[in-house]
């Protein structure tokens, strides 16, 4: 059986893992941002994203979550062109 203090050293290791995770992720990510900001724009253009309200809010939480993902550090560079998007 494990202890309490055994339990929480694993959450914690857990924890960092999922912040390095993130971590990485968003440093892979960032050569190819502009890439993938061009896309969504691709796509909130498109008829059928607006016609079809499930697909618009899923490209939208999409959107969301890249840029909680990335963080304010990478986002910078392409926020402006995020917020023309978004018009």
């Amino acid at each position: 059986m494990l202890s309490c203090g055994t339990v929480f050293v694993v959450v914690l290791c857990m924890c960092v893992f999922c912040v390095l995770c993130v971590c990485m992720q968003s440093e892979y990510l960032h050569p190819h941002l502009h890439g993938i900001v061009a896309y969504f724009n691709i796509i909130l253009v498109r008829r059928d994203y607006f016609e079809n309200r499930e697909k618009g809010k899923l490209a939208i939480s999409s959107l969301t979550e890249l840029i909680r993902l990335m963080g304010p550090k990478y986002i910078t560079d392409v926020k402006l062109k995020i917020i023309a998007m978004l018009r």
